[in-house]
Formats: structure tokens, sequence, C-alpha cells
């Protein structure tokens, strides 16, 4: 091998290793910088059962399992109100995960009907009646809906399962 192919593939070598150090450090910082954030604000929220944080791209996905009987509501814009802080204008996703049944699965598939029509056409009052009376027919202990200006929040319970579902309403970011 001649010196000037062996320089080249030194050089070579050099820069492939220097890219996957970069990476990795840039990985490292991404994680200090906003991983562990947003991990010390889910720890620290006592209505929280566990957490999961996953990267998709540029947006990391935040997963959270609260306990049964939290105010669905309340957790949810306070969690994203404290993860906005957190991350300023870097893009995230909040999901909220539930232990629901069999029950609670098939009530829910039959609810959602009227729950899009209530996002239609601004009846909530009526979508609200709906969900209780397939909830008492279902035999559900307890069942609720919320609204405010960006979410339509649904509360079921049967027995030791729960459902929670977080629905954006249309025209909202």
């Amino acid at each position: 091998m001649s010196g000037y192919v062996r320089r080249a593939l030194v050089a070579g070598l050099a820069a492939a290793f220097t890219f996957a150090a970069l990476w990795w450090a840039t990985a490292a910082l991404g994680w200090v910088r906003e991983d562990r954030p947003v991990e010390s604000v889910l720890v620290a929220r006592p209505d929280l059962v566990s957490y999961r944080l996953t990267w998709r791209g540029d947006t990391l996905q935040v997963e959270v399992l609260p306990g049964p009987g939290v105010d669905l509501p309340e957790l949810y814009t306070s969690l994203h109100r404290q993860l906005e802080a957190v991350l300023g204008s870097r893009a995230f996703t909040l999901r909220v995960q539930d232990r629901r049944d069999a029950t609670l699965q098939e009530a829910m598939r039959t609810m959602r009907l009227y729950l899009e029509e209530a996002l239609v056409n601004g009846r909530f009052s009526w979508a609200d009646q709906m969900v209780r009376e397939i909830a008492t027919r279902r035999g559900l202990d307890w069942a609720r809906v919320s609204v405010d200006t960006d979410y339509v929040y649904v509360e079921l319970r049967h027995g030791p399962a729960y459902l929670y579902e977080v629905v954006r309403r249309s025209g909202t970011q």
C-alpha cells in the first residue's frame, strides 16, 4: 500500500470516528437537556403510576399511566403545561395510558360515535348524557365527560379497570 493510500485511509477512519463521537455526544447532550428535566417533572407527580419517554424523530413522546380516580382534565392540562415549560419550543406529544378491560373498550367504541357527533355540532351536554346512558346499560361503575377549549376528556370505570381518553377538539393545534 502506497503512502498516499495509507494516509487517505487513516484520514477517512479519523473522520468516521469523529462523526460517530459527535453524534453520540449530541445524543447525550439532548438527553441531559430534555429527557432528564422531563423525567424530574414526571417523577415529582404523585398522580402518576408510571411513564415512558421515547423519541420519534425530533418529537418526544411522553406516555403516562395515571392511577385510577385522578381528575383527568386537571392532570392532562397541568402536565402539558409543565412539559411545555421544560421543553420550550421542542415538539412533544402527551399520551395518557389506562388499564382498560373488554367491557370498557366495547363501551368506548359505542360512545365514540356520540363523541364525534358532539365534536362536529358542539352538543357536549347531549354527548355526556348519552355516555352516561351507555355506561349504565353496560354496567360501568362511573362515567364522566369533561370539555375545555382544546380537548374532550372521557373517564370510565368498571371494577378495578379504568379508561381515559383525551380527544383533541377540531380547530385546535
